[in-house]
């Protein structure tokens, strides 16, 4: 059952930030590709989906347009699957889909979109840089605690009674740091069943365990509820996350933490992110790690405002992240509404290569801790601890304070 809703939390109130570490080549920013053979439709009111169907097989008969088994029929949205999937297929079928496009979409469609990929900001930018080091010690330690306030702010409240949604990889339930933190109920819409951990052999394992470390490490008495929508190699795509939003906003979650973007502004994921906005849940997104501003290379759903909440990365002297590689660091956008704690200074003279005064640390899969050089996944997770510390204090702040809109008592 879904719980009543109130209003989220007010910028003012969270004056701190977060970051996941990553390093490697970052190479050029490329746009996420489409993924062929697969289209998502909102039907439009008064229309059955066969009726769409049979209309955009009128307009494409060299087409075959099936429906994916997985749909969310009480929103009116579809996942189509077509073939043939060649390029010039998709071409057609994006212009016939975009309202934006001449001719408009058929009168039996609200809208539609080709499916797009998403990605971890820190996979994105080339190889994840990760080591495994440090233990409780240093995680409780760590620079950005006392960068946030955490020690004063947690005499107020430690989240209790919050749910934080973490949209990732998945979350390692059996470390340690994380017993008795992790709600059942959770679910993989990578693979398609309740097996929500944090495995594999890709390029992004470890990720959601991470991020649920720092949210932990800000609001250690919320509850956490993994849900998967990014594979090992730190890839999803806009349906998945969808799905994934309007799950958590199922389960009755407070905050929704993604440490996730794409290039691809979804109108899926917009819809999702409204709904959740309506019912007053905090969503946070990450900003992204290409070093770019506004108009080089955009991160949604970060930069779309009064939907979600952007975050870029700041290292430990609360300066803007960049990395040594001028391609490889926070983004920043006048969209984004915070920042926060992000970054490890590495080749510091420390002895393993970094300064341990000055490096983030958490939760790595198998029981251990480790950090990363320094990613926006890790800011927006910092923000969705902090999120859910308001939250605990303020469940009925209006949602006018927390997405920017215009302020009245």
């Amino acid at each position: 059952m879904r719980k009543t809703r109130y209003n989220p939390l007010p910028h003012v109130a969270v004056a701190v930030a977060c970051t996941l570490a990553v390093a490697g080549g970052a190479g050029v920013p490329t746009a996420d590709p489409s993924i062929p053979g697969s289209a998502v439709i909102r039907v439009a009111l008064d229309f059955t989906v066969s009726e769409a169907s049979a209309e955009l097989s009128a307009a494409m008969p060299a087409v075959s347009f099936e429906l994916a088994d997985v749909s969310l029929s009480d929103k009116r949205l579809y996942l189509l699957e077509y073939l043939p999937d060649d390029t010039e297929t998709e071409s057609i079928l994006d212009g016939l889909l975009n309202p934006k496009i001449e001719p408009f979409p058929p009168a039996s469609l609200d809208w539609g979109e080709l499916l797009y990929a998403g990605h971890d900001p820190e996979g994105h930018t080339g190889n994840i840089w990760f080591h495994s080091v440090g233990g409780i010690a240093e995680y409780q330690a760590q620079y950005a605690a006392t960068t946030l306030g955490l020690p004063p702010a947690q005499q107020r409240t430690g989240g209790s009674g919050v749910i934080v949604a973490v949209l990732d990889t998945g979350i390692d339930a059996s470390h340690p740091l994380l017993a008795g933190s992790i709600l059942p109920g959770g679910f993989n819409f990578i693979a398609d069943n309740s097996n929500t951990d944090d495995i594999g052999v890709g390029q992004s394992v470890g990720h959601g365990t991470f991020v649920a470390g720092l949210i932990h490490l800000v609001a250690p008495d919320a509850d956490l509820l993994p849900i998967v929508v990014l594979n090992s190699d730190g890839i999803g795509d806009g349906w998945g996350l969808a799905l994934a939003l309007f799950y958590a906003i199922d389960q009755g979650v407070d905050v929704i933490n993604l440490s996730l973007g794409s290039t691809y502004d979804s109108a899926a994921v917009e819809f999702a992110l409204e709904e959740a906005k309506d019912l007053g849940i905090v969503v946070v997104a990450a900003g992204g790690n290409q070093n770019v501003g506004e108009g080089d290379f955009e991160e949604f759903p970060a930069v779309k405002h009064s939907k979600a909440f952007g975050v870029a990365a700041l290292d430990d002297l609360d300066i803007k992240w960049s990395s040594s590689d001028p391609l490889e660091g926070s983004n920043f956008h006048p969209e984004f509404g915070i920042s926060a704690p992000g970054a490890s200074v590495l080749d510091a003279g420390g002895p393993d290569g970094f300064d341990p005064a000055r490096t983030i640390y958490s939760s790595v899969p198998g029981g251990t801790y480790g950090i990363y050089e320094g990613g926006t996944s890790l800011a927006a997770a910092f923000v969705s601890g902090a999120a859910a510390l308001v939250r605990a204090q303020h469940p009925n702040w209006p949602t006018t304070f927390m997405f920017g809109d215009d302020i009245v008592n």
